[in-house]
């Protein structure tokens, strides 16, 4: 089996490290013979849960497996104390309920209390490739490799509690949803060092049953979809609706597409006004957010042959057609976005936050002690702000330490934060 790392991993690693490309060609693109033609789909007006009595193939309820954590700080040691808890990533929300995983990705965490106190609810994942997606503090889905030709959806809407499986002939990919119902999943076929090919499935009723959007196909060299380039990011804005970002070895070229037939056809967008650092400028379109209603937010980094790490903030109020340049920061690699408008971004050590979608920026007062980087952030209101901070030197299971702040990242205070039964 193809073991590839995953793209937490490779997210915390990009803390500190600058990424090599390299030139490669780049195809044209053209209309895809695309095996099945879209089909128009209505988003409801609101989000309806999966029904109780639904049966979908393969169905089987699995209760969590509930595992006691090792070596973990109580919750009553004194700060001096407290040895942090092993985690890499955090989502939290604005009711506190929230989800976490470790560096590999083979334990999922939930909290009700904003992170205060986890619960090991992890389904009975093994070994393999995994991608993790959550609409909120109690749905989310989990996309495990078992092999070349089988994928195993996870799909729980209860917080973890219970899970159901589905699955798939294919070998699962990085999943993305607009609702309980309606989702995609981008499904890598074939890579290579300056080459991606995909399949992109859709699904309407949970991740029970997938269809075929788009395949790239061995006998097509163009489509409006290149299969140049790393295809690393997918946003469902509804149903019909999607973004596709990554990066390619093509200098001054930004790697974002957008479909609006749910995926049978693409076509690359711009962004207007990108200032220009240096001779020979390699773009890496990060994931879109979304921002105030409306309103998408696209983070690019941006490095330079002169050594120069940037990050450009597009913004966009067309669902993704077109995007034009906001604002920029300094080597900014995580962020987070509520529908107000507000932002927070940071590097290894600094944190800005933006009120105005990505328009400007002002630094917060953070400094990550001694040996230690930020590995992750969340805004999950306007005022209700989450960090996790760990060292990248000592292995995958180093200690990470969680702050929450209430006053939208103007102080910030350590959480005691322990895996319970």
């Amino acid at each position: 089996m193809r073991i590839k790392p995953t793209p937490l991993l490779l997210l915390l690693l990009s803390l500190l490290l600058f990424t090599a490309c390299q030139p490669a060609p780049v195809a044209t693109a053209a209309p895809l013979r695309s095996p099945q033609p879209a089909t128009p789909i209505s988003e409801p007006a609101s989000t309806p849960e999966v029904p109780a009595t639904q049966a979908p193939p393969e169905p089987s309820p699995v209760p969590t497996q509930t595992h006691a954590a090792s070596a973990q700080a109580p919750a009553t040691a004194a700060p001096n104390a407290y040895k942090g808890i092993v985690l890499a990533r955090v989502w939290i929300y604005a009711d506190q309920s929230g989800w976490a995983t470790d560096l590999q990705q083979t334990k999922v965490f939930h909290t009700f209390d904003a992170g205060k106190t986890w619960r090991d609810v992890s389904p009975a994942l093994g070994r393999g490739t995994t991608n993790l997606f959550f609409l909120d503090g109690k749905t989310g889905w989990i996309s495990q490799n078992i092999s070349e030709s089988n994928t195993y959806i996870w799909h729980s809407t209860d917080g973890g509690v219970k899970w159901l499986r589905f699955s798939q002939a294919n070998p699962g990919g990085i999943l993305s949803f607009s609702n309980t119902l309606n989702g995609f999943v981008l499904i890598t076929l074939d890579a290579g060092m300056s080459h991606q090919s995909v399949e992109i499935q859709q699904t309407a009723d949970g991740g029970a049953t997938w269809v075929t959007r788009w395949k790239h196909l061995p006998e097509e060299a163009e489509a409006s979809l290149p299969s140049s380039g790393n295809k690393n990011h997918i946003m469902v804005l509804d149903p019909n609706n999607l973004l596709l970002t990554g990066t390619w070895p093509v200098p001054k070229s930004l790697y974002a597409f957008q479909s609006d037939n749910s995926g049978y056809s693409w076509n690359q967008v711009q962004c207007a006004g990108i200032p220009e650092l240096g001779s020979s400028d390699m773009w890496d379109a990060q994931a879109p957010l979304a921002s105030t209603p409306g309103s998408l937010v696209l983070p690019v980094r941006a490095f330079a042959s002169v050594g120069v790490d940037k990050t450009f903030f597009c913004i966009s109020s067309d669902r993704g057609r077109t995007w034009v340049f906001a604002s920029q920061l300094d080597a900014a690699v995580l962020h987070s976005f509520t529908s107000s408008g507000a932002g927070l971004s940071a590097g290894a050590n600094t944190i800005y936050r933006t009120e105005d979608g990505a328009q400007s920026w002002q630094p917060l007062p953070f400094n990550p002690p001694a040996g230690q980087a930020i590995i992750d952030l969340v805004l999950a209101d306007s005022q209700n702000a989450y960090l996790l901070t760990s060292s990248l030197q000592t292995g995958p299971y180093a200690p990470a330490f969680l702050y929450a702040s209430r006053d939208g990242g103007q102080t910030w205070v350590l959480l005691t934060s322990e895996i319970v039964n």
